[in-house]
């Protein structure tokens, strides 16, 4: 992968960038310390808007905002966010996952997990960094509507919670937490198995494997 992102061929980055099913985009590390952006692919583009990255476009406030439409300073909190999270990959050499968010032209909130790779030259110096992005902005968005359902229903009801069972009840009645929140909010549940109950009843079946 390292020899594909090296590539000094541009056109061969972004074909790369293409096959990774994620928005990507590939900066390189100057001897300066400052960054540029050498590549992205058509799925970061259509989440910034159509952001339509130059050859060896700077990554500062001044050239990030022109190609946004955005005011240098709107941007330049999040641009210098950016580079300190770069400089701390650069540093370490170990990749980083960091969370970002984005307003769109339309005023949407969008939110993304980053995670941010270093790529390393045959010197042994970080000399590209590939970052691929996870939007996760609906998950914020049911995360939020959990916590003001909670808060609603905290509010306006007296609820117990059974300190054996976890149940919870608003009177003489009691019932599951999934099925009180599906009465109160829109919200669905799924249910699964997390690893300590998994091992509390299915170890000796696992061990027996």
């Amino acid at each position: 992968m390292n020899s594909l992102l090296l590539n000094t061929d541009r056109s061969k980055c972004e074909a790369f960038l293409s096959y990774l099913g994620h928005p990507a985009s590939l900066a390189r590390v100057l001897p300066d310390g400052r960054f540029t952006v050498i590549a992205n692919n058509r799925l970061q583009a259509e989440y910034y808007g159509g952001l339509e990255i130059g050859e060896e476009t700077p990554l500062d406030a001044e050239h990030i905002g022109e190609i946004l439409g955005r005011h240098p300073d709107e941007i330049r909190p999040d641009i210098e966010q950016l580079h300190a999270r770069y400089r701390i990959v650069v540093e370490s050499r170990q990749p980083l996952i960091a969370e970002s968010s984005y307003v769109d032209p339309d005023g949407l909130t969008r939110t993304s997990h980053n995670h941010i790779i270093p790529v390393i030259d045959d010197s042994g110096q970080v000399a590209r960094i590939l970052v691929t992005m996870t939007e996760v902005t609906s998950l914020h968005e049911a995360r939020e509507v959990l916590e003001n359902s909670l808060a609603d229903i905290m509010e306006a009801a007296n609820v117990k919670v059974c300190r054996q069972c976890h149940k919870v009840s608003e009177g003489d009645d009691w019932e599951t937490l999934s099925s009180f929140m599906q009465r109160h909010t829109d919200l669905v549940f799924s249910h699964g198995l997390c690893a300590s109950c998994h091992e509390q009843h299915f170890g000796e079946y696992h061990d027996a494997g």
